[in-house]
């Protein structure tokens, strides 16, 4: 099974198989599962791209969906203490990009309109409920798409505390 060989597991990642830190995406268990997350990175990374630039959300997808597993990880396994799971699909990134898209809806309350349609708005935030809390397959989707979110959020913050624009 293509999952098994490109997953991300921790215990295999720390025991060589370095792969799984960027297969992962492109691992899936269904076609409901790729299609939902293909349009979710269409309709939410368009509009980071435009802010970051094609180079820094390619940087920016790397470093954080990394960062992403490996917190995930941290908190499913040590925090919880439960067993190890395979994780596959890029909901994880998702969840980030909504994440940051929230943390400047927060900041310019127009900004959700002005940048995306209504049909965009509504698919945004019933993609994050459903696969968050509805079609979740266990705790630890839950607790990745949570992890997401909050990545999102800060990295959105530090970004822009970083470059003194958080309003433009």
């Amino acid at each position: 099974h293509l999952n098994d060989l490109l997953g991300f597991r921790s215990d295999l990642i720390f025991s060589g198989e370095i792969w799984r830190i960027f297969t992962v995406v492109l691992t899936h268990v269904h076609l409901p599962h790729i299609i939902t997350n293909m349009l979710a990175l269409f309709i939410c990374g368009n509009n980071i791209e435009k802010k970051y630039g094609t180079l820094k959300t390619i940087g920016l997808f790397l470093m954080l969906i990394i960062f992403q597993g490996f917190i995930t990880d941290l908190i499913y396994f040590k925090i919880l203490g439960n067993n190890i799971v395979l994780s596959c699909g890029a909901s994880g990134w998702t969840t980030i990009l909504l994440g940051m898209i929230l943390c400047r809806c927060l900041i310019d309350k127009k900004y959700f309109k002005k940048e995306f349609s209504k049909g965009e708005r509504i698919y945004q935030i019933a993609y994050f409920i459903c696969t968050t809390f509805i079609i979740a397959v266990n705790l630890f989707t839950i607790t990745a798409h949570i992890v997401g979110l909050f990545i999102g959020l800060i990295e959105f913050v530090i970004y822009n505390i970083n470059h003194k624009k958080l309003v433009k």
